[in-house]
């Protein structure tokens, strides 16, 4: 185990704050498009923060009591992995209401169809193979599922002319993989360390950001989309205005 100082410990916990602020965000996003779906976008940025805030406990014990809790440091990609399914699958059916008014009946049940296989597999990785198996799968399907999540937030930047906002987000996922791969190295050191802290608090960042940016015109798009009109109310207390009947001019 590597000797990481107290600073570094407490300085993992920014990125896990940026990150609950950008998935948040996503969350009540996607949740305009989606209201039915409101708890699996709630469950899949929830899982996303934990995974975060489970690695940052991990380091922060390691430094105080030098107890290395192995739970809590392998719950990283097995709570990001099924998160970041399932907000890409919900992501791709809201951009579909945007563009087209297409609503999936459940756009959940895509991402348990994809979440399940992902994690038999590394269940059975985990106890049949040897080495770390089943965290490389569990860091590609997470990976993957960012790119994919990422890529569909590009394209509708795009889609509402909103280009820096596309290549915000746009860097914030090539900083991530950059991040997983600094994930693949076997010896973790302390500058390491810090350098992957500052690569996702930069990503975590340019990712809140962007989201944030896309808020007003989410809100402007499915209101278009759904054609959501706001009824006149007649006032009670004003009497019915009588009836004008033609009048006939006789010669």
């Amino acid at each position: 185990m590597q000797d990481y100082s107290l600073a570094l410990a407490l300085s993992d916990y920014l990125p896990v704050a940026m990150s609950a602020l950008g998935f948040g965000l996503l969350a009540q996003l996607l949740s305009r498009a989606l209201p039915a779906s409101k708890r699996w976008l709630l469950v899949g940025a929830g899982l996303v923060i934990a995974g975060g805030l489970s690695k940052a406990t991990w380091k922060l014990l390691w430094v105080l009591t030098h107890r290395d809790v192995v739970l809590l440091n392998a719950l990283l990609f097995i709570c990001i992995a099924p998160g970041m399914i399932l907000l890409a699958c919900h992501a791709v059916s809201a951009a579909r209401r945007w563009r087209n008014g297409f609503v999936e009946a459940h756009p959940g049940r895509n991402g348990l169809l994809l979440l399940v296989p992902v994690l038999v597999v590394a269940g059975l990785a985990a106890v049949l193979a040897e080495g770390r198996t089943w965290f490389f799968l569990l860091l590609s399907a997470a990976t993957l599922a960012n790119v994919a999540l990422a890529l569909t937030l590009v394209r509708l930047s795009w889609n509402w002319r909103q280009g820096l906002t596309g290549a915000i987000i746009l860097c914030s996922m090539l900083l991530t993989l950059g991040l997983s791969a600094l994930a693949r190295i076997p010896d973790q050191s302390a500058p390491l360390q810090w350098l992957a802290q500052s690569i996702n608090l930069a990503a975590q960042g340019c990712f809140a950001w962007g989201i944030w940016r896309l808020r007003p015109l989410a809100a402007t798009s499915c209101s278009m989309t759904t054609g959501a009109t706001r009824p006149v109310k007649a006032k009670a207390d004003q009497p019915p205005k009588p009836v004008k009947r033609a009048s006939v001019n006789s010669r």
